[in-house]
């Protein structure tokens, strides 16, 4: 039986969870990671000329009907070993760009130099929604580092990133669990503060 095709209107997830379920079903002896990648390239040609696009939104605290352009990237997980023959894992995604994003804020080619810049310094950590816990307090604390920033290039309008996986913490782990073995769509954004702007800008 061929492989199902994604359907019209059709999310992501959906389509990778039913299709993963169909394989699994098929072919018991496949394992679910080759399922997941079998049907991460089956979405990519069906949408390789869709990357950006306009949705509703229905929830997640925005007003119903309000269309924005979005761009959702497919994570990349990998190790490597490093001069020592340690294995380090990494996730690369997109974190931020030049075009609009859902918050109706986008960013200058200058702050993404920057960015770029400070990402290759190996010092940015990363920390679980944006540093602050389900109650509001901040979090950022060396135990809840769950992995670190240590790359980072502009491919078109997107600026890609690269992070670390910090394994020690429970919560890396658990991440790299999500990204790597269940090839969850793991989005990544970045915090900063306006340092100086122009007429032109505002």
């Amino acid at each position: 039986m061929p492989l199902p095709k994604p359907k019209e209107g059709e999310a992501k997830n959906q389509y990778i969870s039913r299709c993963v379920s169909f394989l699994m079903n098929e072919k018991p002896e496949m394992n679910r990671k080759q399922a997941v990648a079998i049907c991460y390239n089956e979405w990519e040609e069906k949408n390789s000329n869709k990357g950006v696009g306009t949705m509703n939104v229905e929830s997640g605290g925005f007003p119903i009907e309000k269309s924005f352009n979005v761009f959702v990237p497919v994570t990349k997980s990998f190790i490597e070993k490093d001069i020592d023959g340690i294995e380090r894992r990494y996730i690369e995604v997109t974190v931020s760009g030049l075009k609009e994003d859902r918050d109706g804020e986008k960013m200058s080619q200058q702050a993404i130099n920057k960015m770029i810049q400070a990402f290759k310094e190996n010092r940015i950590p990363a920390f679980n929604n944006h540093g602050y816990d389900k109650n509001g307090n901040r979090i950022y604390d060396w135990r809840d580092i769950v992995g670190k920033w240590v790359d980072a290039w502009q491919e078109g309008d997107r600026l890609v990133a690269r992070m670390q996986i910090n394994m020690s913490n429970p919560d890396g782990e658990r991440l790299w669990k999500y990204a790597h073995h269940e090839g969850m769509p793991i989005g990544f954004s970045i915090g900063g503060r306006v340092l100086d702007k122009t007429e032109v800008d505002e």
